[in-house]
């Protein structure tokens, strides 16, 4: 390449290469576009409220862990049950309280998975009734919901990301099968810890992991330092979640039926009439739902009318005690 003498050689050069590698330049330029394109997706459902309190989650260790003694005056989908979405009425009946003069049948109502929208949870914790909210650790805003829900009177439970047969992500510090008693431990810890005002637990997904007998004692020696409930999720037919929390004498029920596998206003009536139906056969079902929009809709009328209906709803913690 000889160098040019005068500006216009040296423009007639520039616009020759240009022209000549136009199709690479032109590739780069569109990829270039396409990669700014998709680093500015649409947020996830996390930030639908568009606020950032209780972005900055503080965990502390529970040493000196203690949830409240006394209730006081609320998107990761759920692993579906792998056998059907039904359960046998199984309760630690042992540690059942009688709670109502006219033993009236009643429902324990679970929303799962909260936290990781604000508007959705404090949704559900404005439900009717006593409904139970089980929050996500480290969500964004799982404090907030939780605590809103503590102040008007609701439960709280830690649902607590257990590994699964289904490959699903399960946030940061899951417990799952690789790991050794002592970090199980250290996860669950931190867990408890983090969501405010527990009454109890529950595994969020857990296929895999409440099959396993070894994990699962781990984590009942671990609550049984703590004056907490566990209620088995039962995404797996195969779990021994139930039965090894009671080897550690430790208040459990077994969920009965999934209201919203199916997220369709006809499918969740037909799971919440099963709920009732268990509760007046047996005196009691655990039903879990989520804070789909369908759901909310659905409970927001459903729930005046349990009354009616002859049920009641209550809280786990009003049912369960140490045997």
């Amino acid at each position: 390449m000889t160098r040019p003498h005068s500006l216009r050689e040296l423009r007639k050069s520039l616009g020759g290469y240009f022209h000549h590698y136009r199709h690479a330049w032109l590739a780069i330029s569109l990829l270039t576009l396409l990669i700014i394109i998709l680093g500015q997706s649409p947020s996830e459902e996390i930030n639908d409220a568009g606020t950032n309190s209780t972005d900055a989650v503080s965990v502390t260790t529970p040493d000196n862990f203690s949830a409240p003694l006394a209730i006081e005056p609320t998107i990761e989908s759920e692993e579906p049950a792998t056998d059907n979405s039904t359960v046998p009425a199984q309760t630690h009946t042992e540690n059942i309280a009688s709670i109502t003069t006219n033993n009236a049948p009643s429902l324990i109502l679970i929303i799962d998975d909260i936290g990781n929208s604000l508007a959705a949870g404090m949704r559900a914790a404005a439900l009717p009734g006593k409904v139970t909210l089980a929050v996500m650790p480290y969500t964004p805003h799982g404090s907030r919901v939780a605590e809103a829900a503590y102040s008007t009177g609701q439960e709280i439970m830690l649902h607590m990301p257990m590994s699964n047969q289904s490959g699903m992500n399960l946030g940061p510090d899951g417990l799952t099968a690789e790991l050794d008693k002592t970090e199980i431990t250290r996860r669950l810890r931190l867990a408890l810890a983090d969501v405010p005002h527990i009454r109890g637990i529950n595994n969020h997904t857990g296929s895999e992991l409440t099959e396993l007998a070894e994990p699962m004692e781990w984590v009942m020696h671990e609550l049984s330092n703590y004056p907490l409930y566990f209620i088995d999720s039962m995404t797996t037919a195969k779990s021994v979640a139930f039965d090894t929390a009671k080897r550690f004498s430790i208040p459990t029920l077994k969920r009965h039926v999934f209201l919203d596998n199916v997220r369709d206003t006809s499918a969740i009536d037909t799971q919440f009439q099963q709920a009732l139906r268990i509760a007046r056969q047996e005196g009691l079902a655990v039903a879990i739902g989520h804070p789909y929009e369908e759901t909310l809709a659905y409970l927001e009328q459903a729930l005046p009318a349990l009354k009616e209906a002859g049920v009641e709803l209550h809280f786990a913690s009003e049912l369960l005690s140490r045997s």
